[in-house]
């Protein structure tokens, strides 16, 4: 008898307390209207400060993982916009002074 009440209760319950009704129009409403007002931005900005300040400052590990990811970030970007030319440049340099030096009666093997 005492699980038929207490099924029925949890079906009833449920019955009160359909799907469309968890999310109310007006609250969804408002909160878009939220986002065309200032406030509700600068109150985010406001929260976000006071949530960084208490951060701990970075010890020796960021500083140095900043330092070599933009070495390589910057080497990289220069390889690829400079340095591929020069190396391309000094190995088509050495090729033809090689050309040059085997036509010229050099390279027999012995010294």
């Amino acid at each position: 008898s005492t699980r038929l009440r207490h099924s029925s209760s949890v079906s009833a319950s449920r019955r009160s307390s359909p799907v469309c009704s968890r999310i109310p129009q007006e609250r969804t409403m408002s909160s878009i209207l939220n986002l065309i007002k200032p406030s509700f931005y600068i109150g985010a900005m406001k929260s976000y400060g006071k949530t960084v300040i208490n951060v701990p400052k970075p010890g020796f590990a960021f500083p140095m993982h900043m330092m070599f990811s933009l070495f390589v970030l910057g080497y990289g970007m220069e390889y690829q916009a400079l340095a591929q030319y020069h190396v391309a440049h000094d190995k088509a340099e050495a090729a033809a002074a090689m050309e040059c030096y085997k036509k010229h009666g050099g390279g027999g093997g012995h010294h």
